[in-house]
């Protein structure tokens, strides 16, 4: 809980300070205008104080223009594993599965692989293994990896018994 606060602060904050800089008036003005001291102000605007007030948005906010608008969310949920690194920059609002499977296979890790296996069964990522076009080094590299998953994928329901 206490990381997402901290992330929920920081875009407050930086919200914050590009609203100060849209106004042009010094943090001192400011603070005049909405009553309080150049120092609460800067908890106000401080990424890691999670203590601030409704109160305190609210007159800061009142004190710049701006109106303040909180939204509860459903929490964005998603059926594809976090891997290690982002294969899927290029697009932000996600790919399909059999994609995320591809990307992985082509730049593979151990960690990554066992995951997109654990969540997509390992006949499917073979299915999709079989489907694109890798250099035979990468593919028989892929392959050990797989096998390996399914040996430790056999012993442990083995130990489970």
């Amino acid at each position: 809980m206490q990381a997402t606060l901290q992330i929920l602060k920081q875009e407050i904050a930086q919200d914050l300070q590009r609203a100060l800089k849209q106004d042009g008036a010094s943090k001192t003005n400011i603070a005049a205008r909405i009553g309080t001291s150049r120092k609460q102000l800067d908890r106000l605007l401080d990424p890691t104080d999670t203590g601030i007030t409704l109160k305190s948005l609210f007159n800061l906010s009142q004190a710049l223009g701006r109106d303040i608008r909180i939204v509860f969310e459903e929490p964005k949920h998603t059926d594809q594993p976090a891997l290690s690194f982002s294969r899927t920059w290029s697009n932000p609002a996600g790919v399909d599965d059999e994609t995320l499977i591809a990307t992985t296979l082509e730049k593979p890790t151990f960690s990554d692989l066992l995951k997109v296996c654990a969540t997509y069964g390992i006949d499917r990522v073979k299915a999709v293994l079989r489907d694109i076009s890798l250099p035979p080094s990468s593919t028989n590299n892929v392959k050990r990896m797989i096998h390996n998953i399914e040996i430790g994928t056999k012993h442990a329901n083995h130990l489970s018994r």
